[in-house]
This record gives structure tokens, C-alpha cells and sequence, in this order.
């Protein structure tokens, strides 16, 4: 599910700073502003000073003040791994991802910044895509954006962006597919399985030289998918391969579709993009009145061929809560308590406003638990917030304190999304409610909790119920309350707290 919200997304590379700021939440993100900025010096004194001076003239430029910013960094300097647990459970795995991937590299795992996605399970085991990204890397982009007054909140890698992207021109996508995406200073190859991104692999082939040799990265696309095969346990075989951010002539896609044993499709991110192309002419106007001669000018044609924004845009896609992200924001990187320390006011502050609209404190919520936008929309509330708890205060308002009490909001999201995934059941609508009795019906109670969705599958979702129905943080009424209406059928969970009696009516 996609939060709306405005994302800044900066990239750092060679010699350049990039800056996209794009709104997501509709069917596609449309584009609001592209920035770019020379950076002048790469050597290692003056590179990091250069950085954050070149990331403060894109900032700058911003019209309006993103609700969240995320950096996005490229594959060509991830360390990517397919790994095998040998037990299975999500807290067991975390823990045994960075021993695992140790075994491969030639220095310490403390110098890395790891995160995973779950590739399958099966057999008691656990397949899993680690991807680590320099820890030194990391902490000096993260300074630069410091200094620019860009204010971190997720940090994602370019592979997992363009395929998110990717996906949503194919919706109905499923089995293994695969896609090259070509960017100026590398491709990339990448395979999904049904929805989820299973493998990547940076080719050090340029977009110029897939140009000048198509040959080339075809052999080395080839090699990659051999590569994959040769490892992979399914019995899936990869169906078709797209490419993205090339438009080959003629005899160019003949020689690499020459190559290549599945079928080949040439696709164009950027084709149905809302804003996309005022926005890239904007910054292209941008940049020819900044540039004194014509040697320091950047090449804005080849970055608009070459997914030189689209990985952006994709980026800003995954933190909306719409694609496979990657998240490397430890806490140490960026410390979470400076959010994490307002979260009681803002749902004090949630609770109070709807008690004045409708008398009943509701709160409405989506099944995405690692967002970056939701945390930038929260942080964006937080002095809002303070300045109407004090007025609401000055009136006498007060809120039971029940609605504070254990277990909280966040840990009953959390046991919904446990026990109700989204492969069983599309939940489109969560509120909680305070316990109070129905007006003039005794005994009858308000649903402390409300759910609501569509079922995927009726084998599944009987599954998922009967979890969530075996909960100790909330007492289930015993129907799901499915409706079957013009194909489709609905759902309408209703709980209470554990120690309620009431029945709801």
C-alpha cells in the first residue's frame, strides 16, 4: 500500500549530486522537481566538503519542503550474496544474516551495513538476498546531507528502486522474470520472483558501451543468468528479460536480442510518469544557465537514456511502502529516538483531535511497518502537535487514559500484520476505537478494534483468522463478517480487549 506524501531522494555519483522530489500515493509517483549540482573536488580532503556544498545548491532550489528524505545508493557498491539459513523464523534470521555473509568477505562484517530480503522457505530453511553497503561510504553522504540541512530518514539501493518501478508497469507479473536496467556508469541485473526481487547483480558495463558493443553486456547478462540457475532451488526458469534505460537502433537490439535466450522487451520508465518531462526539462534549463562553459556541462541527455532519474523516483516508490526496499538507517547512522520521543504526543494529539470531530478517538492506519514516509509525515506533525495539546489542555479536555494503555498501537499493528499477511488477506482499513459502551444498548460495546479488507483467498484467509482469532493482545469476535458482493468477497474483523465481556452489536 502506497502512503502519499512529497519524498525527497538524493544520489551521489561520480562528480554529481542528484535531488528528486517526488509525490507518491497515486497510481503512479508523479515527479515534482529535479536538481542536479557539480561536485568539484574527488579527492579524499576536499570530496566530502565539496559534497555537502553541491548538495546545498540542490536543496536550496526545492520550491517546498519534502515530508521525508531518503538517500539512494548504487549497486556498484553493494555486496550482494544469496544466502541459506538453516532454520527458519524472522528474529532467529535477522540475527544469523551478518555471521552468515561473513564467511565470504575479506574483512570484518563491523564494516558493512547489512539488510536482507527473504527469498523463500522451505525444508525448515530460510534463502535469503543479503546486500551490505560500506559502513565509512555511508557515514560520509550521511554527513554531507547533514550539512545541507537534509535530515536522513531511510537509505535504499538504486537496484531495488528501478525494480520497483519496473513492477508497477506489470501488475499481473508472476513466475521469475528479469530486467537490465542500464545507468551511466554500470548496469544492472536484477530477477523477481512473481513480485519480490530475489537476486541483483552490478555488470561493469557502461551505458555507452552497451551502445558501442551490445554483445557485450548480452554475454554478461547471459553469464549472470547461468550464474542464478546454477544456484537457484525452484523449479522456476526465468520467463522473459526487460531492459530498461537504453533505446537501441535497429541493428544495436538485433545483435543483443541475438544473444539472449528469452524473449526481450526494451521498456521506457519514464513513458508514463506524471511530471516527468517538465520536471527533466525544468532541471535542463536549470542547468544550461548555471554552467560557465561548455567542459563542466553534464551530459543531461545520456542520465535522461540512462535511468539517471528513474532510479530516484523508483527509490521514493519503495519508501512510500510500494516496492521491495531496502533499509541500511541503523541506529547508529540515524538515531531513531528523535522520533521515537514524540510518539506519544502525536497520538495524544490524534486521539484529542478526532474526540472534537466525532467524539470517538479513531485512528486510521496502513500494514507497512518499515516506512520512511510515515516516520517523515510523523515528524512533520510533531511542533503542530505540541501547540495543540497545550490549548486542548488549557481547556480542561482530557482523554481516559485507557487509550495509552498496553498493548499500543504500534504493537497491535504488529500482531495484525503477523497474523494476517498481506498473501492472505488485502487489509485496506484499521482503526481503534475507545472501549465504550453502544448508546441504549447495555452490555453492548463499541469494536475496540476494526479491520477491514478484501479476501485473496478464501483457504488462506480462514487460516489467517483462525491466527489472529488465537491472539492474547485482543479478543476476536468469532465472525469475519465475509460478504460476497459482484465477485468479490470483503471482510469486517471486529475486536475487543482481552478483559471485555461486552458482545458487539
Amino acid at each position: 500500500m502506497k502512503l502519499a506524501a512529497k519524498v525527497a531522494v538524493v544520489e551521489f555519483v561520480e562528480g554529481e549530486v542528484r535531488l528528486a522530489l517526488v509525490k507518491t500515493g497515486g497510481r503512479r509517483p508523479k515527479v515534482l522537481e529535479l536538481h542536479s549540482s557539480r561536485v568539484e573536488r574527488q579527492d579524499d580532503e576536499g570530496r566530502p566538503q565539496a559534497m555537502a556544498d553541491a548538495l546545498c545548491i540542490v536543496a536550496g532550489a526545492l520550491s517546498t519542503k519534502p515530508a521525508a528524505v531518503v538517500l539512494c545508493v548504487s549497486s556498484f557498491n553493494a555486496i550482494v550474496r544469496t544466502i541459506t539459513i538453516p532454520f527458519r523464523g524472522a528474529r532467529r534470521v535477522a540475527a544469523a544474516v551478518g555471521f552468515e555473509l561473513e564467511r565470504y568477505l575479506a574483512f570484518p562484517i563491523e564494516e558493512l551495513i547489512v539488510d536482507f530480503n527473504v527469498v523463500r522457505e522451505a525444508n525448515g530453511e530460510t534463502e535469503v538476498l543479503a546486500v551490505g553497503i560500506r559502513r565509512a561510504l555511508l557515514e560520509e553522504r550521511l554527513s554531507a546531507m547533514r550539512a545541507a540541512g537534509l535530515d536522513p530518514d531511510g537509505i535504499d539501493v538504486d537496484a531495488a528502486g528501478l525494480t520497483g518501478l519496473w513492477r508497477t508497469t506489470r501488475p499481473a507479473m508472476k513466475g521469475l522474470n528479469a530486467v537490465l536496467h542500464v545507468r551511466e556508469s554500470g548496469c544492472i541485473l536484477a530477477i523477481v520472483l512473481n513480485k519480490e526481487l530475489i537476486y541483483f547483480r552490478h555488470l561493469d558495463v557502461t551505458s555507452a558501451q552497451v551502445h558501442e558493443n551490445p554483445a557485450t553486456i548480452a554475454r554478461e547478462t547471459n553469464n549472470s543468468l547461468r550464474a542464478f540457475h546454477g544456484n537457484w532451488k525452484g523449479e522456476e526458469e526465468v520467463e522473459s528479460l526487460a531492459v530498461t534505460g537504453v533505446g537501441f537502433f535497429e541493428d544495436e537490439r538485433r545483435l543483443f536480442e541475438d544473444e539472449i535466450n528469452v524473449p526481450v522487451t526494451i521498456e521506457d520508465l519514464t513513458g508514463r510518469l506524471p511530471g516527468y518531462e517538465a520536471a527533466s526539462q525544468a532541471a535542463e534549463a536549470q542547468e544550461a544557465l548555471a554552467a560557465s562553459e561548455d567542459e563542466g556541462r553534464i551530459d543531461h541527455g545520456a542520465r535522461l537514456r540512462s535511468n539517471g532519474w528513474t532510479a530516484l523516483v523508483g527509490v521514493a516508490l519503495d519508501a512510500s511502502g510500494a516496492g521491495n526496499a531496502f533499509e541500511f538507517c541503523t541506529e547508529d547512522l540515524v538515531p531513531k529516538d528523535k522520533l521515537e520521543r514524540h510518539v506519544p504526543y502525536i497520538m495524544l494529539t490524534a486521539c484529542l483531535a478526532l474526540l472534537l470531530l466525532v467524539g470517538i478517538a479513531g485512528f486510521l492506519h496502513v500494514s507497512y511497518m518499515r516506512n520512511v514516509v510515515e516516520a517523515g509525515r510523523l515528524r512533520e506533525q510533531i511542533e503542530a502537535a505540541e501547540e495543540e495539546i497545550a490549548a486542548l489542555e488549557s481547556q480542561g479536555l482530557n482523554v481516559p487514559a485507557e487509550v495509552f494503555s498496553t498493548p499500543s498501537l504500534l504493537d497491535i499493528l504488529a500482531e495484525v500484520g503477523e497474523k494476517m499477511p498481506d498473501d492472505r488477506a488485502a487489509i485496506d482499513y484499521l482503526r481503534v476505537d475507545l472501549p465504550m459502551e453502544r448508546p441504549g444498548r447495555a452490555g453492548a460495546r463499541v469494536p475496540w478494534i476494526t479491520i477491514m479488507g478484501e479476501v485473496k483467498n478464501n483457504a488462506e484467509f480462514d487460516k489467517a483468522f483462525s491466527a489472529l482469532s488465537r491472539s492474547k493482545l485482543m479478543r476476536v469476535d468469532p465472525d469475519p463478517g465475509k460478504v460476497l458482493d459482484r465477485g468479490k468477497t470483503t471482510f469486517k474483523i471486529t475486536a475487543h480487549k482481552p478483559e471485555s465481556g461486552a458482545v458487539t452489536e
